[in-house]
């Protein structure tokens, strides 16, 4: 899981696999647990239920296939969700073969 604003780093340990994506969701939704609280002097609200919009096919354009990938976690790419309010991604990927198909 990465805060809005933070710079993401994934990376395969071996070189001969790549990143593979399950799963992936930008937004703010809580259950009983506090996540990605903001930063003093922000203008965000961090105490807000938001929808968590499904990314996946996002990151599997800029990222898979990959044996690593950055990008920074922002409205600018995964969508202008619930304006002002502090978001967070969350990700679930592994690494693996990559199986060309013909």
């Amino acid at each position: 899981m990465a805060c809005e604003g933070e710079k993401v780093k994934l990376k395969c340990m071996k070189s001969s696999t790549v990143l593979l994506f399950h799963a992936a969701y930008y937004g703010r939704i809580q259950f009983g647990r506090v996540v990605c609280t903001a930063r003093e002097g922000m203008r965000q609200k961090d105490d807000v239920m938001c929808n968590m919009v499904d990314v996946s096919l996002e990151l599997r354009r800029i990222c898979e296939g990959r044996t690593r990938c950055r990008f920074k976690v922002e409205d600018a790419m995964f969508g202008k969700t619930c304006p002002k309010v502090y978001k967070y991604l969350n990700v679930i990927y592994t690494c693996g073969k990559c199986w060309n198909e013909f």
